[in-house]
């Protein structure tokens, strides 16, 4: 009976903590990954750079549909990769790298009478990782793992500020009918200048 009653508290005590972790806003990295539109337009500087090559992958996973003439058009500058020395060991040689990798981007809307810049921006992520003299190979594919995950990390965190298809249909665009208000005793067109 007492194990039962334990068993019960330590449930309980799991669903608090899990609701109240989801309460503050805390996920799980790239669960939440917004609503996009369904059709984009791509203008990239470099469509061969592997973050162009990769952000096409991510949105066609995404399911949505690459379209010159799409409503929404994201502009997509060519990244900014840079490398520094944070540690050295005693003899002076590298133990660590910090990698940076920037991008710049830009939502616009396309319409009949302009293109309308929605949210310019700047995106930079940063990683560190330790070298060790005599493991060249082996720290280059960790290099180039780290500068895949910056990528897909880039990638969300722009797709996550793409605007929803919220274009002004013709369809809805009819006006409701006006309503005049009148008072008793008062014309209903007193707007002449006095």
């Amino acid at each position: 009976m007492q194990n039962n009653a334990l068993s019960f508290l330590f449930r309980l005590f799991v669903i608090t903590v899990l609701l109240s972790t989801a309460a503050c806003g805390w996920q799980l990295r790239g669960f939440n990954q917004g609503k996009l539109p369904a059709q984009l337009a791509l203008k990239i500087d470099d469509p061969y750079a592997p973050l162009a090559r990769q952000l096409q992958q991510t949105l066609v996973r995404r399911g949505v549909t690459v379209n010159p003439s799409a409503a929404v058009q994201l502009w997509l500058d060519k990244e900014v990769l840079s490398k520094r020395t944070v540690a050295v060991t005693s003899i002076g040689a590298s133990a660590q790298y910090e990698l940076q990798l920037k991008v710049a981007f830009s939502f616009s809307r396309q319409s009949d009478t302009q293109n309308a810049q929605l949210t310019p921006n700047t995106l930079i992520t940063q990683r560190v990782f330790d070298f060790a003299p005599g493991s060249n190979l082996a720290k280059t594919e960790e290099e180039q793992t780290l500068l895949k995950e910056m990528r897909q990390e880039l990638i969300n965190r722009i797709l996550a500020q793409s605007p929803t298809q919220a274009i002004e249909s013709s369809a809805y665009a009819d006006p409701l009918p006006v309503i005049e208000e009148h008072t008793l005793g008062t014309p209903a067109a007193t707007s002449e200048a006095q």
